[in-house]
Order: C-alpha cells, then sequence, then structure tokens
C-alpha cells in the first residue's frame, strides 16, 4: 500500500450495532422503512437511525451491502455501521469497502443451517484505510460511475417496456387457437437416482438453466437417456425451453431460447416444457416471440395451478390460447419484435460492462496501487458549486 495507507480492523474503526426485529407491526403503510438483508422489508412508526450509515445483511442473505442516508428502522437481518468518532473513516468510503472486503475468507460468515455474521466475527475483518482526501475521490469517482450504470439501466427498462408493450400488441388480441394445435409441445424426462448411473449418459437442461431470454450453462448436467429417449427429448436449434413450474411466481413460465450453443445431442428434464415449431403453422421465431409474451402478460402463470408450487404442465401449456397468425404474417411481426429485442439486450450489456468495469476499478482503487491525481479534487470542487 502507498504511503499514508493502512489496513484497519472494523472494531477499530466502525461502532457495529446488530438491528432488532418488530414484532407486532400495525396493518397499513407507516413513514419510516423497515430493512432486511435484502432491502425494504416492510415499514414502521419509527427508526433506528437518522443519520447516514451502512447496512450489512448478517442473516440469511449475508453481505449484502446498502449505503442509507434517510432515517429507517433496521430489522434483526442487518447490523448497521457507522464510523467511530476518531477514525478519519468516511461513511460513503466505509460502504464502498465492506463492499469489496472478502468477508468469506476474513472469517467472518459461519452458521451451518443458517449463513451468518456477528458482531464478534466482523469485529476483526480488516478494509483498506486511505487518508480522507483519498476516501472522498474514491466516492466520489464510484458515484459517477454508479450514476451512469443508473442511467443505463433506466435506458434498459424503458427499452423492456416498450418491446413488451409491441409484443402485446400482436398477441393480446384476435382469432386464436389452442397451443396444442400451433406449437408441439412436450415436457422433459423425469431425472430418477437410476439415471444419474450408467451408460448413455447425456447432457440436459433443467431449470437452473432457463432464465427469461438467457441459458445459462455454466453448469450443465448429464443423465442417462437411451436411443429412444435421446430422439424423443433431443433439442433442436429454435426450440424453446420454459420453465414449467415454481414456487416463485417470476420464476413461472420464463422461456429462453435454444440455438445449439451446446455440441452434440442435449435434452431435457421435466422441470421443462419444449416449445417448437409446427411446419405450415408457426416459425421458431413466432414461438419464441410468443413465449416471451405469454411471461410477460403473466399468461403462462394463469395456466398454471398449485398452491405452494405452481405448475403449468403439458396439459395447461396445450390449453392455452394463441394468436392464430396465418405463417405468411409471421416473419413480417417477428422481425420486427426481433429488432426491438436486440436494441434490449444491446442496452442490457452495456449494463453489464459497466457493472464489470465497476467492480474492476473499485478492486484496483482500494489496493492502493492506483493513485487518483489530487487535481481530481478541482473537478469535485466544480461539481460541487
Amino acid at each position: 500500500m502507498r504511503e499514508g495507507w493502512r489496513e484497519a480492523p472494523l472494531g477499530d474503526v466502525t461502532l457495529i450495532q446488530q438491528g432488532t426485529r418488530i414484532v407486532h407491526a400495525p396493518p397499513g403503510e407507516l413513514p419510516i422503512p423497515v430493512l432486511g438483508a435484502t432491502g425494504i422489508v416492510g415499514s414502521w412508526n419509527e427508526s433506528t437511525y437518522a443519520d447516514p450509515v451502512v447496512a450489512l445483511g448478517c442473516r440469511g442473505t449475508v453481505g449484502t451491502v446498502r449505503f442509507v442516508d434517510q432515517p429507517a428502522w433496521f430489522g434483526n437481518n442487518v447490523m448497521a455501521l457507522r464510523p467511530a468518532d476518531t477514525s478519519g473513516l468516511e461513511v460513503r468510503f466505509l460502504a464502498l469497502a465492506l463492499e469489496h472486503a472478502d468477508l468469506v475468507g476474513q472469517g467472518a460468515v459461519g452458521g451451518q443451517v443458517q449463513k451468518q455474521i456477528t458482531r464478534k466475527s466482523l469485529t476483526p475483518v480488516k478494509i483498506p484505510l486511505p487518508p480522507v482526501n483519498e476516501q472522498r475521490r474514491i466516492v466520489d469517482l464510484m458515484g459517477a460511475l454508479d450514476d451512469t450504470i443508473m442511467a443505463a439501466e433506466k435506458v434498459r427498462q424503458r427499452l423492456s417496456i416498450a418491446l413488451a408493450k409491441r409484443r402485446d400488441m400482436v398477441f393480446a388480441q384476435g382469432e386464436t387457437r389452442s397451443a396444442a394445435e400451433m406449437f408441439d409441445i412436450l415436457i422433459g424426462l423425469q431425472r430418477s437416482p437410476a439415471r444419474a448411473k450408467g451408460p448413455d449418459q447425456t447432457p440436459y437442461l433443467r431449470s437452473a438453466n432457463v432464465t427469461h431470454g438467457r441459458l445459462l450453462l455454466d453448469d450443465v448436467k448429464t443423465m442417462a437417456f437411451d436411443a429412444k429417449q435421446r430422439s424423443k427429448y433431443a433439442l433442436r436449434p429454435g426450440d424453446v425451453l420454459v420453465s414449467e413450474g415454481s414456487a416463485s411466481a417470476d420464476a413461472v413460465g420464463a422461456p429462453s431460447r435454444f440455438s445449439g450453443e451446446l455440441e452434440g445431442t442435449v435434452c431435457f428434464q421435466n422441470t421443462l416444457l419444449r416449445f417448437r415449431a409446427v411446419d405450415g403453422v408457426t416459425t421458431p421465431a413466432f414461438v419464441s416471440q410468443w413465449c416471451s409474451w405469454a411471461y410477460e402478460s403473466g399468461a403462462f402463470r394463469d395456466a398454471a395451478n398449485g398452491t405452494n408450487i405452481k405448475h403449468i404442465g403439458s396439459g395447461g401449456a396445450s390449453k392455452m390460447r394463441v394468436v392464430a397468425v396465418p405463417i405468411e404474417d409471421q416473419d413480417l411481426l417477428t422481425n420486427e419484435l426481433a429488432a426491438a429485442e436486440t436494441a434490449v439486450e444491446g442496452a442490457r450489456n452495456a449494463v453489464l460492462t459497466l457493472r464489470d468495469l465497476r467492480l474492476n476499478l473499485l478492486t484496483a482503487l482500494l489496493s492502493g496501487e492506483h493513485e487518483i491525481p489530487h487535481s481530481y479534487d478541482e473537478l469535485m470542487e466544480e461539481s460541487a458549486a
């Protein structure tokens, strides 16, 4: 580290306080937000803190960091950290340092059944502590980048909303036919312990691999499919995989198009439904766009049954209604939607690139090896003026 920098245990430079559970909250919306490990979880009529502090998730979802600059009540799943009076630590810099800290590697995270951070385990965690002027430069630079990320995210959201509205105009009205007539729908093969061993191990996709508009292929498992099953359950480029069921309403019906990203035969499990175009009736692009609309509009969710876990099932999917666009007109509609989809994907990639930049920049700045020049202070003064 450069001259003037040091590492300091949190117990030496911060005041750490555990949040308090609210036992009997009155009904209705109250003026003070209640913070939990995942964010705002309710409201209350008084605050734990009125001055800026840092909230750290300490139970369940551990390690989440939020800078809080408004009155809030801290629930028992979060800790509040603020600089000690003589620490020379800026509260906004504390938030960045905690965000970057390796809490697991430094032994702060414990618990077997439920992960947790305690005051005792957090106290010895070390953070970098540069001079105050350098803390302020780092905070200002990271804040400017955060503003850029927020602006890029707003662009992505606006484009996504416009795309969803355009899909709704295409698929929410007009003469309909059953999904069974418009698509080839199949539910995947059930996984069993016996299929985990033996010959004919074949890669297969499951609900964990499917999110809205994107396949996650870092963790693809295998199980035994015989020749007949491989023929039946093999995916083709253009097939759309749909999450068949979930305890989360937001996950039911999440679709993603398979485009041959994996080589060889790839099959799918019964946590997924496969939608495929029917020759002479639908195109793969139409299938993909309709499945995205059915997810965004809640049509998949409405077709699902169940109390705790919602399931669409092949029967429920087959009974859904699909606007009967003649196949000769489908390309015109889907080409327009695909162009809008490309714009959304570009905006999404821009946000991801900026977030990667933020992560790398924060790591570089907190290493103490890279200095923001003193001339940056003039920009800060001009911005504040």
